[in-house]
């Protein structure tokens, strides 16, 4: 589809990010924390929109052609509020594999 398809062509581009929250009914919760990276579209279940378009989950981008530098951080602590599981992103020094 074309979001598979813009997936692809945002991580070629060099964007790069972490899923820091993930509804749990669409996406299994341990994808919270996970880079959006090729390793992540190839784990991904090819029912769940790449973009997470349809609320699956939420990226915070770090890097990419349009910032001066990245943004180092540090994944903290995991918890499951109901539906949804988050990742807490904080300032840090944690680079991008």
């Amino acid at each position: 589809s074309d979001s598979w398809k813009l997936a692809r062509d945002m991580i070629d581009a060099g964007l790069k990010g972490i899923l820091s929250c993930v509804d749990s009914r669409q996406l299994d919760g341990n994808f919270s924390g996970r880079y959006f990276d090729t390793q992540f579209l190839k784990d991904l279940p090819t029912m769940v929109d790449p973009c997470g378009e349809n609320g699956e989950f939420h990226i915070l981008v770090i890097d990419g052609p349009m910032f001066n530098h990245a943004i180092k951080v540090e994944l903290g602590d995991t918890t499951d509020s109901d539906d949804l599981v988050f990742t807490d992103v904080k300032s840090g020094a944690l680079s991008f594999p």
